[in-house]
């Protein structure tokens, strides 16, 4: 077995679920159509960070 087989069979098959084992912040890595993608990759916005369709912040 592999090791994250080793995780499932001591821990469960929700293990990812475990407080000590999620995540603390969101991912925004900003990668769109990768491959299967199934969701909505960010509809019709751009996908590129800065872009001129966002309004222009101070600093």
């Amino acid at each position: 077995f592999a090791y994250p087989d080793a995780h499932r069979y001591r821990l469960g098959a929700n293990y990812e679920q475990i407080p000590v084992n999620r995540p603390i912040n969101p991912v925004y890595n900003h990668e769109r159509d990768g491959y299967m993608s199934v969701n909505g990759n960010g509809g019709d916005a751009p996908n590129y960070f800065p872009n001129s369709f966002d309004a222009i912040e101070a600093d």
